[in-house]
């Protein structure tokens, strides 16, 4: 959320975790229901602080805070005929980006439903991808299409192809009159589009087509190894290495899998300077905390055999 700079985005957060966008209740109970979850032990009489450091656009501050309880009586009767009041707390989002700069907004709840303010401020290109959301289809036909511009198609292309040897050519071609990326297996008389064939190969191409598209971009994905058959990881962490160094982009990974992390260390090939490891653990009294490991201690707990999760 730091990273977007619009308030849409913690509505969409609901949706990617399976919640419902839909609300029958008052005001004051919409708002608890969408954003209270946000603040520690659901105590919102604090203020939520984050800061990202960084030496580019990365280098970013939220602060989300709730301000006095207001009420509201609107000037003209509801369909039932009565003049009805909502009291709620409003909240703020205020984001400072790298220059300094702030910008500040705050949602509305009104007759019409939710009203949320657009960002004004220019955003760098981040991306997330979720554990449990596939990047849609015209995004990626869009990126596909971009690199076709550029000339920058062939690289792509070639990469996915000798990861999938089974396909032979892999296009843009339209669906019920939208551009959507269509691939030709082996076998087979016709194109057929790409999301269909497979939802890990989706997800691969989605990631390399951001990283290649967007230099400098920042991407996070939940959980990356979803739908990438085992035999795929070390081959599909050297593409999206070469991809990352190539394009300038950082990466931001969160995974479960002990085999993933091995094979993101035979892939680096001992280049292990620009791979760092975040690990949260608990302490005792049940606080969270992150440590950061080098890429050469990361490597070395791997080949000890340590856990590393």
């Amino acid at each position: 959320m730091t990273l977007a700079g619009n308030i849409e985005v913690s509505i969409r957060l609901k949706a990617q975790r399976g919640l419902e966008g839909g609300f029958n209740a008052t005001a004051a109970l919409i708002e608890e229901a969408i954003w209270r979850d946000y603040f520690h032990q659901l105590d919102w009489s604090q203020t939520i602080s984050v800061e990202l450091k960084g030496t580019g656009p990365e280098s970013r501050s939220l602060w989300i805070s709730r301000g006095p309880s207001q009420v509201f009586i609107p000037l003209t009767p509801s369909g039932n005929g009565k003049v009805e009041p909502t009291r709620t707390a409003p909240l703020t989002f205020a984001w400072r980006d790298s220059d300094g700069k702030t910008f500040s907004y705050s949602p509305k709840m009104t007759s019409a439903g939710l009203q949320l303010d657009a960002s004004l401020e220019i955003l760098p290109d981040f991306y997330l991808i979720p554990a449990n959301q596939m990047v849609s289809a015209t995004e990626n036909a869009n990126r596909f299409s971009t690199l076709s511009k550029t000339g920058r198609l062939k690289q792509f292309s070639e990469i996915f192809t000798k990861e999938y040897d089974w396909i032979e050519d892999i296009s843009l071609e339209t669906s019920a009159g939208q551009p959507v990326i269509h691939v030709l297996a082996k076998g087979m008389t016709q194109k057929i589009p790409l999301n269909i064939v497979s939802g890990g190969m989706s997800r691969v191409a989605s990631i390399l087509l951001i990283l290649a598209a967007s230099s400098k971009s920042v991407v996070l994905v939940d959980e990356m190894e979803n739908g990438i058959y085992y035999s795929h990881h070390v081959s599909f962490w050297k593409s999206i290495l070469n991809f990352c160094r190539q394009y300038d982009g950082q990466l931001f990974v969160t995974t479960h899998s002990e085999e993933w992390l091995e094979a993101l260390i035979e892939a680096s090939e001992s280049k292990v300077d620009d791979i760092s490891l975040w690990r949260i653990e608990r302490t005792g009294n049940a606080t969270s905390v992150i440590k950061q490991f080098s890429g050469e201690a990361f490597k070395l707990g791997i080949r000890s055999g340590g856990e590393v999760r």
